[in-house]
């Protein structure tokens, strides 16, 4: 089970100087830093939301630009989908996703792109220089 966050991790150290300053009482205090959370997580669900429905407008888009009509559940199915992504990424927790995340596509990366290159990059080149040696001209005969 993931450990909660406390307000101390979500706000930053520059947030709580200034609240703390700006108050006289820690009750203040205290509202203030509610205050901030709530419209933190205000501007994430902005955010989560606009983003499904860009994306749903683009489908919308798409089937409009072929001549077809969207089918009417679009955008709530997508916008569940999009929900259940949601969820199981909250399951494992963002921070681990990402992180073990870059580290699977940097080796996918070496695995893919790199070692081909290497290995028949290289062979291909010696290859076509050795190509290339046979098919030079005779040097022309001296008179």
């Amino acid at each position: 089970m993931r450990a909660k966050q406390n307000v101390w991790q979500i706000l930053s150290y520059s947030d709580i100087d200034y609240l703390h300053r700006r108050q006289e009482s820690q009750a203040e205090l205290f509202c203030d830093i509610k205050k901030a959370l709530l419209q933190r997580n205000r501007r994430l669900y902005e955010t989560g939301s606009g983003l499904i429905y860009g994306i749903t407008d683009r489908f919308t888009t798409s089937y409009t630009e072929k001549g077809r009509q969207a089918p009417k559940n679009l955008t709530s199915v997508i916008a569940i989908i999009f929900l259940l992504i949601g969820v199981i990424v909250a399951q494992f927790g963002l921070t681990g996703l990402i992180a073990k995340g870059y580290g699977t596509g940097a080796w996918l990366m070496f695995i893919t792109y790199c070692i081909p290159m290497v290995t028949y990059g290289v062979y291909k080149i010696i290859r076509k220089k050795n190509e290339l040696k046979l098919e030079e001209p005779a040097a022309p005969d001296a008179p």
